[in-house]
Protein backbone atom coordinates (compact mmCIF):
# COMPACT_ATOMS: atom_id res chain seq x y z
CA UNK A 1 0.00 0.00 0.00
CA UNK A 2 1.53 3.55 -1.08
CA UNK A 3 -0.28 6.27 0.72
CA UNK A 4 2.22 8.91 -0.83
CA UNK A 5 0.56 11.24 -3.32
CA UNK A 6 2.21 10.91 -6.22
CA UNK A 7 4.16 14.22 -5.95
CA UNK A 8 8.21 13.72 -4.69
CA UNK A 9 8.17 17.22 -3.56
CA UNK A 10 5.00 16.52 -1.55
CA UNK A 11 6.64 13.38 0.09
CA UNK A 12 9.37 14.44 1.23
CA UNK A 13 9.75 15.41 4.91
CA UNK A 14 9.86 18.69 5.87
CA UNK A 15 13.27 20.41 5.63
CA UNK A 16 14.70 21.57 8.76
CA UNK A 17 17.32 24.54 8.53
CA UNK A 18 18.85 23.50 11.90
CA UNK A 19 19.49 19.86 10.83
CA UNK A 20 22.76 19.03 9.05
CA UNK A 21 23.05 15.94 7.10
CA UNK A 22 25.68 13.64 8.80
CA UNK A 23 28.47 12.75 6.48
CA UNK A 24 31.25 10.69 7.54
CA UNK A 25 34.47 12.04 8.66
CA UNK A 26 36.79 11.50 5.72
CA UNK A 27 39.32 9.29 5.99
CA UNK A 28 42.80 9.73 7.71
CA UNK A 29 45.54 9.97 5.14
CA UNK A 30 46.94 6.46 5.32
CA UNK A 31 49.60 5.85 7.41
CA UNK A 32 53.08 4.65 5.91
CA UNK A 33 55.25 1.96 7.81
CA UNK A 34 58.36 3.70 8.66
CA UNK A 35 61.45 2.87 6.12
CA UNK A 36 63.54 0.46 7.44
CA UNK A 37 67.13 1.51 7.95
CA UNK A 38 69.61 -1.38 7.60
CA UNK A 39 73.05 -1.02 10.18
CA UNK A 40 75.42 0.58 7.56
CA UNK A 41 72.99 2.77 6.88
CA UNK A 42 72.29 3.69 10.53
CA UNK A 43 76.54 3.58 11.45
CA UNK A 44 77.53 5.64 8.16
CA UNK A 45 74.93 8.64 9.35
CA UNK A 46 76.47 8.31 12.80
CA UNK A 47 79.84 8.75 11.65
CA UNK A 48 78.84 11.66 9.15
CA UNK A 49 75.91 13.67 10.56
CA UNK A 50 77.66 12.99 14.33
CA UNK A 51 74.25 13.23 16.62
CA UNK A 52 74.84 13.85 20.52
CA UNK A 53 72.24 14.10 22.83
CA UNK A 54 72.12 15.06 25.91
CA UNK A 55 69.91 12.95 27.24
CA UNK A 56 71.80 9.84 26.96
CA UNK A 57 74.81 9.83 28.94
CA UNK A 58 77.99 7.53 29.85
CA UNK A 59 80.11 8.65 32.83
CA UNK A 60 77.80 11.60 34.07
CA UNK A 61 78.71 13.37 30.30
CA UNK A 62 76.52 12.84 27.07
CA UNK A 63 78.01 9.81 25.20
CA UNK A 64 79.21 10.54 22.06
CA UNK A 65 78.59 7.58 20.45
CA UNK A 66 79.62 8.90 16.81
CA UNK A 67 83.67 8.93 18.61
CA UNK A 68 83.09 5.30 20.24
CA UNK A 69 81.29 3.86 16.76
CA UNK A 70 84.80 4.99 14.96
CA UNK A 71 87.14 3.76 17.68
CA UNK A 72 85.19 0.08 16.73
CA UNK A 73 85.29 0.42 13.18
CA UNK A 74 89.50 0.75 13.85
CA UNK A 75 89.09 -2.29 15.39
CA UNK A 76 88.95 -2.42 19.17
CA UNK A 77 85.93 -4.13 21.15
CA UNK A 78 83.61 -2.58 22.54
CA UNK A 79 85.32 -4.49 25.64
CA UNK A 80 88.39 -2.45 25.07
CA UNK A 81 86.58 1.17 24.65
CA UNK A 82 84.65 0.17 27.95
CA UNK A 83 87.61 -0.36 29.84
CA UNK A 84 89.24 2.70 28.30
CA UNK A 85 86.31 5.26 29.65
CA UNK A 86 85.71 3.16 32.67
CA UNK A 87 81.99 2.55 32.13
CA UNK A 88 80.33 -1.00 32.18
CA UNK A 89 79.88 -2.56 28.72
CA UNK A 90 76.37 -3.46 29.73
CA UNK A 91 75.54 0.43 30.17
CA UNK A 92 77.50 0.91 27.21
CA UNK A 93 74.75 -1.80 25.36
CA UNK A 94 71.74 -0.49 26.73
CA UNK A 95 72.59 3.35 26.26
CA UNK A 96 74.02 2.38 22.53
CA UNK A 97 70.53 0.18 22.03
CA UNK A 98 68.49 4.09 23.14
CA UNK A 99 70.86 5.83 20.82
CA UNK A 100 70.60 3.75 17.59
CA UNK A 101 66.60 3.78 17.89
CA UNK A 102 66.52 7.52 18.46
CA UNK A 103 68.70 8.16 15.26
CA UNK A 104 66.91 5.43 13.30
CA UNK A 105 63.43 7.87 14.18
CA UNK A 106 65.75 10.82 13.06
CA UNK A 107 66.49 9.11 9.99
CA UNK A 108 62.97 7.92 9.71
CA UNK A 109 61.17 11.29 9.95
CA UNK A 110 63.94 13.41 7.50
CA UNK A 111 65.67 15.24 10.66
CA UNK A 112 68.85 16.36 9.85
CA UNK A 113 71.72 17.12 12.76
Amino acid sequence: MDFGSGNPEVDQPPSDPQHVAQEDPPAPDKVTPPVEIGKEELELFILNQRPIFDDIKLADAPADFPALLQQRNEGKTWMEISKEINVPSGQISTKYGAYKKRVTKMMQDGVAV
